[in-house]
């Protein structure tokens, strides 16, 4: 059964095949992952197992566009897999379009530049792995506000599909970005009430992911009128 084994699967792809020659040496020498790597040009013939997590390592060479169909082409050859992009630059456009395009983890160069103590990447991809939205709060916060420049659908909200003020006050902190578990202790609730407010406000904005919600919050064009109370 999927996720059943002990090691999580993942498959490091880039542009450059020494940096992801590189970076599986680093991930298989902390033993938590079973690792696979490759570059993009080896996509149509390899023949990899059952693969949990896609790491994509983004450096400067990769633009928007092409970022985009490799996410694409990677889902059509692991449907299943989880994508995680790793950027070796900082680009908020791109890392906006990798999370449009399905990515589940945005992992900055902050975490790239300290690859020689793997503990934040490992926990990172692993999360991936196990289903979770990562993305360290202060990209999560600056991508944002990026989202929130961009051109957004405009959608109604249905009848009852309003938040409630503790809903609000969820988002709120989630746009600051805020962790689950900073939110937990400033609203005095637990991590799993605010993973279930998480999914009710996403449900009601119509978004798939932390980033989308905190850019409508701060849009800020749904959401003041559009709350009831408890």
């Amino acid at each position: 059964m999927h996720g059943a084994r002990d090691l999580h699967t993942a498959f490091v792809v880039g542009n450059q095949r020494l940096v992801c020659q590189s970076i599986v040496h680093i991930l298989r020498d902390a033993g938590s992952l079973q690792v696979y790597g490759g570059a993009f040009s080896d996509l149509p013939c390899l023949g990899l197992p059952e693969i949990d997590v896609i790491v994509c390592i983004v450096d400067s060479d990769t633009s928007i566009d092409e970022l985009e169909e490799i996410i694409q082409e990677l889902s059509e050859h692991w449907p299943y897999a989880k994508v995680a992009c790793l950027f070796l630059d900082s680009n908020d456009a791109a890392m906006v379009a990798a999370v449009r395009a399905g990515a589940t983890g945005i992992i900055d160069e902050s975490v790239a530049l300290g690859l020689s103590f793997p503990d934040d990447l490992l926990s990172h991809i692993t999360r991936v792995a196990q289903g979770e939205f990562v993305c360290s709060p202060p990209v999560a916060h600056r991508l944002a506000q990026f989202h929130a420049r961009s051109p957004w659908p405009q959608r109604s909200a249905a009848k009852g599909d309003c938040l409630t003020q503790r809903e609000q006050e969820v988002l709120c902190l989630l746009s600051e970005g805020r962790t689950n578990r900073d939110i937990a202790t400033h609203l005095s609730l637990s991590e799993h009430t605010v993973r279930t407010h998480l999914r009710g406000i996403m449900q009601k904005l119509h978004v798939t992911n932390r980033v989308q919600a905190a850019a409508l919050a701060w849009k800020g064009n749904m959401l003041a009128a559009n709350i009831k109370e408890e």
